[in-house]
């Protein structure tokens, strides 16, 4: 969903988005904007303003709620009602390193606490204007005093600063007429500051004598948000969709450019050091590469839900575009049915319908976001869903002929990931205090064992054996044998690190995609870590296939994955939001790599697995069957299947549509 709160925390590269459906994200500008922790959150509390306070998240709602983000049991903690409504803007108190200012659609500003138990406590109000909304937030540092000024931008066309807080008396300006809305500002160096409003305009303010030093018009519509880099370059976005770059010669500022990186409102700009996603390091420069590379960068984010990057010592540079990273992917496909999740909507989908229809709809009973699910299809005509809505997950038994519910089994404990086993026992990696992973048969448990894992994490099983593999994203793997006692049923896979994704293939290896020097490189876990099976051949084949591929992405810098499907045997999918990959070890080994030329991104794609025979009755091991040459793709937001043998279909540059 789009992206309408952003907050940055420069010198760690990294960035709290909040989106529409009430989700939450932290990426990491050093690992190409990949969210490293999520919350799934709630539609009817989206973030309207986020800050950092010390290495905790504070969200303020369009509710008018106050609560701290806790990434590792995906919780909001300590809500708390802001007392004047919704809390428009929030900024960092200066008189303290807890201290948290909120202004709120009553007219005042209110104080609060971060206490060490991580609650709130609420200190103070401050009565700004009675008849009206308080937008807009910053403090400016009088160097000479080291005191601090408040700015208060209102939507009655004033501006307000407080320079004596022992006196409570503001000082007015005037920006326009009563309608005009002040939507943003942002400290220069202490003594003046910019305005954003309502018109498009932007207006510099000198803070010692309140008075406007210049305007600037470039924009055809509301300006949502202002960013500044080392006081001499303003970026300035909002409704128009356009980001404008002005620069400060002498004491005048001048527009420079603009750029549309954005096809919808921009709602965040947030400067960040992260490293150069386009460099590539060469072997005689490497010792220097991270020194080098790092970058001052500005990122964007908007209702078209993608963030935006852009290098500011590079005065060429263009905005490279990044859709969103699901941790789990909002699609799964069990034989010909399909799950689409969004928010807390579950749409089933028969894909033997011409064209497919959606033939159910499950909601989460709280009111909260789907944070996971998955399907399988039994022999019979029965489909079994798990979803997790972050306070429990419900196990529904789904019959196809009736298209009605058979059975639910709730209150299982909540997960950060969970997964089916072909035979329908049902995995989950339990987020809670103490995380584990358990393994249910309906509701029954079977298993469990405690993990040191205490984020949102990738997850894949081997049918074959019953061995499961569990990592945190950007973490290290594990690998767990559940027919072993506890004690020996954990083997790490140190060697491995950065994991982005997982999978196992047909023969018991293990694929993992790690990121590494800014572009994402493939490997293979060898099934000998775990089984005394004969497999060199094979191995061999894989090992050469992966090496190829990753020259392949190397030299697409581009190309950002989002998820892996290994599940043909001896064909592996590696698919990024607008390329797929196909590794195929039956043949040569030479991968195929196709950059689409979509507009809208890819969310999906799959191919038929080889356990699919086992429940599906009319799937075949026949290799020459169309089903087993199909590529299952997912367009956001529509459905494109493309069937050609022989991967041909991969040659098309929009999937689905005849050649």
């Amino acid at each position: 969903s789009g992206i309408v709160a952003m907050a940055a925390q420069i010198h760690k590269s990294e960035i709290a988005v909040g989106r529409e459906d009430g989700s939450l994200e932290v990426c990491s500008g050093r690992h190409g904007l990949r969210p490293i922790r999520r919350l799934a959150g709630r539609q009817s509390a989206a973030a309207v303003a986020l800050c950092w306070i010390g290495e905790e998240l504070i969200v303020s709602t369009t509710n008018g709620s106050l609560f701290l983000a806790r990434f590792d049991d995906n919780t909001m903690h300590s809500q708390t009602d802001c007392l004047g409504g919704c809390a428009w803007a929030l900024a960092k108190d200066p008189r303290g390193p807890h201290w948290l200012t909120a202004a709120c659609d009553d007219g005042t500003l209110r104080r609060f606490i971060l206490e060490e138990n991580l609650t709130f406590e609420y200190r103070s109000a401050i009565r700004v204007r009675t008849d009206g909304r308080c937008v807009s937030l910053v403090y400016l540092k009088k160097l000479s005093l080291g005191t601090h000024i408040i700015v208060v931008g209102c939507d009655d066309g004033t501006i307000r600063l407080l320079r004596d807080e022992k006196t409570y008396s503001f000082e007015r300006l005037t920006v326009g007429d009563e309608n005009v809305i002040t939507w943003t500002l942002a400290d220069i160096n202490g003594l003046t500051f910019c305005s954003g409003d309502s018109r498009g305009i932007i207006t510099i303010w000198d803070a010692c004598l309140g008075v406007a030093m210049q305007t600037l018009r470039r924009h055809e519509a509301d300006i949502l948000c202002l960013a500044l880099y080392q006081e001499r370059i303003l970026f300035a976005a909002g409704v128009d969709a356009k980001i404008a770059v002005f620069i400060k010669m002498q004491d005048n500022w001048v527009y420079s450019r603009a750029h549309r990186c954005h096809s919808l409102d921009v709602r965040g700009l947030c400067l960040i050091d992260h490293l150069d996603l386009n460099a590539q390091a060469s072997s005689s420069n490497k010792q220097d590469s991270k020194s080098s590379n790092l970058q001052p960068t500005l990122v964007s984010g908007g209702l078209d839900t993608k963030l935006c990057a852009l290098e500011l010592q590079n005065d060429e540079a263009r905005p490279r575009r990044f859709w969103p990273f699901p941790y789990h992917s909002c699609v799964v496909k069990a034989n010909q049915y399909v799950g689409v999740a969004s928010g807390q909507r579950l749409e089933i989908i028969d894909l033997r319908s011409i064209p497919p229809r959606n033939i159910f709809t499950l909601r989460a009973e709280s009111d909260r976001n789907i944070v996971c699910f998955d399907m399988r299809s039994t022999q019979s005509i029965n489909l079994q869903v798990a979803l997790c809505d972050g306070i429990q997950t419900r196990l529904v038994r789904f019959d196809l002929e009736s298209y009605t519910i058979n059975s639910v089994i709730q209150k299982l404990p909540p997960a950060h990931a969970l997964r089916f086993f072909a035979d329908g026992r049902l995995v989950l990696s339990i987020a809670s205090i103490e995380p584990r992973l358990e393994i249910y048969d309906a509701d029954t448990l079977l298993f469990s064992i405690p993990l040191n894992i205490s984020r949102a994490c990738l997850l894949a099983l081997n049918n074959n054996d019953g061995r499961i593999a569990i990592a945190p994203v950007l973490g290290h793997a594990v690998l767990i044998d559940p027919c072993r006692p506890v004690h020996e049923a954990i083997n790490p896979l140190k060697r491995f690190s950065n994991i982005v994704n997982i999978a196992f293939d047909t023969n018991k290896h293990l694929i993992i995609a790690s990121r590494h020097e800014n572009h994402t490189t493939l490997a293979c876990a060898s099934s000998l870590l775990w089984d005394n099976s004969d497999t060199s051949n094979y191995e061999n084949r894989l090992n050469q296939a992966l090496q190829v591929a990753n020259t392949r992405i190397a030299t697409n810098p581009r190309f950002e994955l989002l998820a892996l499907d290994a599940s043909r045997l001896g064909r592996i999918l590696v698919y990024g939001h607008a390329s797929l990959l196909v590794i195929d070890t039956n043949t040569n080994g030479s991968p195929r790599i196709v950059i689409s030329d979509r507009y809208q991104p890819l969310l999906f794609a799959s191919q038929p697995s080889s356990f699919s025979s086992q429940h599906d009755e009319t799937s075949q091991h026949d290799e020459t069957s169309n089903t087993h040459s199909d590529i299952f793709v997912v367009e956001h937001p529509w459905i494109h299947v493309a069937q050609a043998q022989n991967l041909r279909p991969l040659k098309r540059k929009r999937f689905g549509l005849s050649s």
